[in-house]
């Protein structure tokens, strides 16, 4: 975290206003396309998630089908496990960032 935000953030906002790409940018690994969706299906469940005080709650099956219930997406059960393990690195990141400061 750079001052409250992501490293990819920050440096994205330096490329913007430089309009150079950094190379921890440049270098850094693609997202393959077979996944792509899932990771925009893990982004809208992360905008919608709640806290509790001291951090962000777990994204639970029934958030998973409230979400595709209300969006009419339909991930089939891999997709559903790798939103799940998405949210735990995304957890473990965000404790980490808070230990950090």
């Amino acid at each position: 975290m750079t001052g409250g935000q992501t490293l990819r953030a920050h440096l994205l906002s330096v490329y913007r206003q430089t309009k150079k790409l950094p190379e921890k940018l440049a270098k850094a690994p693609r997202l393959p396309d077979a996944v792509k969706h899932v990771w925009e299906w893990f982004k809208d469940l992360s905008d919608a998630r709640s806290s509790n005080g001291f951090g962000s709650n777990p994204i639970g099956y029934s958030g998973i089908k409230d979400w595709s219930e209300m969006t009419g997406e339909k991930p089939t059960p891999w997709e559903v496990k790798l939103l799940i393990k998405l949210d735990k690195v995304f957890r473990i990141h965000q404790q980490a960032g808070k230990k950090d400061k």
